[in-house]
């Protein structure tokens, strides 16, 4: 058995190399690396969220829309306004919520 360091690199330019590859790998090994992973995918996830868009809790997307919660709900579930997950908080998106404002706005002046 070959237990020489690989090279990344020569297995990813090298595809049908890597099909005859065998590795031993420890469980703590195999944990370490989906933490960090996961920890990687998270970090890259927040600073796209933060960078590309702002999200506001469903009060302050209530208090913005003079709406209930119950009501962003209800939009919810018929497509109205979207509602996003991050981690377990629901979050809203604010470009959402100011086109139901202009929406809301333009039927009030009409």
């Amino acid at each position: 058995m070959n237990t020489q360091p690989f090279n990344l690199h020569t297995i990813l330019s090298n595809p049908e190399l890597a099909g005859k590859l065998k590795f031993e790998i420890s469980g703590i090994e195999i944990v370490n690396a989906i933490q960090t992973a996961a920890r990687e995918l998270h970090e890259n996830k927040s600073e796209k969220i933060s960078s590309e868009e702002q999200y506001l809790t469903p009060d302050q997307a209530a208090k913005m829309l003079q709406v209930s919660k119950v009501t962003l709900w209800t939009w919810n579930r018929k497509d109205i306004l979207p509602a996003f997950k991050i981690g377990r908080q629901v979050r809203y998106k604010l470009s959402d919520i100011q086109k139901i404002a202009e929406g809301r706005e333009a039927s009030h002046e009409a």
